[in-house]
């Protein structure tokens, strides 16, 4: 339902079922006809949920990425941001002060000229940056700063504290977000608002902490980075790639920062750039779910699909928990082929996103294309329900789910429900002859043919070049004249047929016109056209068409071979009409109708004895239609 716009229409299939075409025979009988006019199964289907390619072009905004993968990759970043800022430690020139030295020095301090003083707290600060206790050292080199602004080594160790506050603030907030998401998962609000609120404080910590690194030293790359991470996790693409960038030309070995830049300008839709950026991320740490994830987004939107398979199933094996991860590797299984593998893994990914209405979406559509209809119609209801139809992307999807299911509904003979959501869809949407076109068949088969016409008479009014729709315009009149007849309300009968007439005339016309018509389409065009003729008495232009109907389908189909019997028989043809009906029945045993106008052909041809011996056969066929040659055979003495 690609499963975006690439799911659409390729063509309006002339879906009519021939069970409806049995009953416009005089009498009620079995025969096995061709399947649908289109060639196909028993039932027609909507284009857009046949096989057609993948599903996940449909999910146009941005990828998820889950807490877990953001807080590795944070994690990662950070590791290397701090192992860059201990090498660049060697810009600055700072002795170290013990804290036995400073405890000798301390009472001296304030004597000191400042510039000293401040050398003193700086080395105070270095000793206890170079072991990692921050918290002391923040104290000693704001200390530094405060006294001699100009102290440009305790401004750079400044910086790098900073940065590894702004690191541990980050990756705090990561761990407040987990156990937010814990909390919603066990349905506890309180603790998920709780955890929500102090990762928002620490987010807020990290920025300033951040822009503090930036302010006193403009050339460290871990601080941009921080700074990037922070932009990235609000969404704010372009801050974050402006920082990212900034970091990368002051070390252009932050190879780890590739990673995150390279999504984004994925999300930015610069996919040569987010391969170059990702490729070289994964090339120094593989183990990355995230990176990983985008990579195979990257394959997949270049079909190499077999590559994308093995970047997304690296991820799950990295990380099992994110759902769009789950479900694109199921969008690209489809398009291999993989239909139950495909399914699975759209069954996975709704289940870790209860409310993901993409993944319903698609998971419906794979249901529908293995037949598992009842299980489609819960997955397009659920599409439906977690969809909030806000966005041109939600409304779309929405008006496609509500058409989904209806036809679901359908082929599952719920033919009801079926019509209560077409109503919907048709509501919604109201430029697309295929939707109109199936809500008509669904009309149809409860046989409320005024509004089965009405819908198909939009499709055609959409569509109006389309031979297919005209067909099934042409069919549908055909079909209310029957029920009209046996309501015996004769000039909505006439009128209808008129009507038929027209709408198929014009569908042979737009048949012959295409380039790339079938030969069955126009075969069966013609077959209802002939028909059509036959119930308005003009057997020359009946035989006509039926003569095509017949060449076209190879004379295989015997309901078309029987119509060419009865344009003979009511050109008063007996031998040519016996020939038709005759071969009627070879083409299918059993063929009561057929049987019945043959012994009536017989009969008017002379061969009494052999309608008599057809009308015994019969009567093991069909008693009813025996008994009705009886009486027609009476009526013919009579005259």
């Amino acid at each position: 339902m690609d499963l975006k716009s690439q799911l659409r229409k390729s063509l309006l299939t002339a879906a009519v079922l021939w069970a409806f075409l049995l009953s416009s025979f005089p009498v009620r009988g079995q025969v096995i006809v061709p399947g649908n006019i289109a060639g196909g199964s028993s039932k027609y289907v909507v284009v857009g949920l046949k096989k057609k390619g993948s599903f996940s072009a449909r999910r146009s905004s941005r990828a998820k990425r889950t807490i877990k993968q953001r807080s590795s990759t944070r994690r990662q970043i950070v590791r290397q941001s701090q192992a860059v800022a201990k090498t660049n430690r060697n810009r600055r020139d700072i002795d170290e002060v013990t804290p036995e030295e400073y405890r000798r020095l301390e009472s001296q301090i304030k004597r000191m000229p400042k510039e000293e003083a401040s050398k003193v707290l700086a080395g105070a600060g270095e000793y206890y940056v170079t072991r990692d206790e921050i918290d002391n050292a923040v104290v000693y080199l704001e200390g530094a700063v405060e006294l001699d602004p100009e102290n440009t080594d305790a401004q750079l160790a400044l910086s790098e504290v900073y940065t590894t506050l702004g690191d541990r603030a980050l990756v705090k907030a990561d761990e407040f977000l987990e156990l937010a998401a814990k909390a919603n998962a066990a349905n506890d609000k309180t603790n998920e608002r709780r955890n929500n609120a102090l990762a928002n404080t620490e987010t807020e910590k990290a920025e300033r902490y951040y822009q503090a690194g930036v302010k006193y030293d403009p050339k460290n790359p871990s601080a941009y980075i921080g700074l990037g991470q922070f932009y990235d996790s609000k969404g704010r693409d372009d801050l974050a790639k402006e920082n990212y960038e900034q970091a990368l030309a002051l070390d252009s070995g932050l190879t780890e920062v590739k990673g995150p830049l390279g999504i984004i300008y994925y999300q930015d839709g610069e996919a040569a750039k987010a391969e170059q950026l990702i490729a070289e991320s994964l090339a120094s740490d593989p183990e990355n779910a995230e990176s990983q994830f985008f990579l195979g987004l990257i394959r997949y939107k270049q079909n190499q699909n077999e590559q994308a398979v093995a970047a997304l199933r690296k991820s799950i094996e990295i990380d099992d928990e994110n759902a769009e991860t789950h479900y694109y590797l199921g969008a690209t299984l489809n398009r291999l082929g993989n239909e139950d593998e495909a399914i699975a893994e759209f069954e996975r990914s709704v289940g870790l996103d209860q409310r993901f209405y993409q993944a319903w979406f698609d998971l419906g559509v794979a249901y529908y294309n293995k037949g598992q209809y009842d299980k489609a119609i819960a997955a397009f209801e659920k599409s439906i329900e977690f969809n909030s139809d806000q966005t041109d992307e939600q409304k779309r999807l929405m008006d496609e789910g509500y058409a989904n299911v209806a036809e679901a509904y359908r082929q599952s003979n719920k033919i009801d429900l079926a019509i209560a959501k077409y109503r919907i869809a048709v509501a919604r949407v109201k430029d697309d002859p295929e939707l109109f076109t199936t809500y008509g068949f669904a009309q149809a088969e409860r046989g409320n043919w005024v509004p089965a016409i009405a819908a198909f008479k939009t499709a055609s009014g959409l569509a109006p070049d389309t031979a297919t729709v005209t067909t099934n315009l042409g069919w549908a009149h055909y079909k209310a004249a029957e029920d009209y007849d046996r309501k015996n309300m004769q000039a909505d009968k006439r009128s209808n047929l008129v009507s038929a007439r027209t709408a198929l005339e014009k569908a042979v016309s737009q048949y012959k016109e295409s380039d790339n018509a079938s030969r069955e389409n126009l075969a069966a065009a013609n077959l209802y056209l002939g028909i059509v003729l036959n119930e308005l008495g003009e057997p020359e232009l009946a035989a006509e068409a039926l003569k095509e109907a017949n060449r076209l389908s190879n004379e295989k189909w015997a309901a078309a071979v029987f119509e060419l019997g009865k344009a003979e028989y009511n050109r008063r043809k007996w031998s040519d009409a016996i020939k038709q009906f005759k071969r009627a029945m070879k083409i299918q045993e059993s063929f009561p109708e057929a049987m019945y106008y043959l012994a009536l052909s017989e009969f008017k041809n002379g061969d009494q004895k052999e309608a008599r011996k057809i009308q015994e056969q019969l009567k093991s066929v069909d008693q009813r239609l025996a008994s009705r040659l009886e009486r027609e055979f009476f009526r013919i003495d009579l005259n």
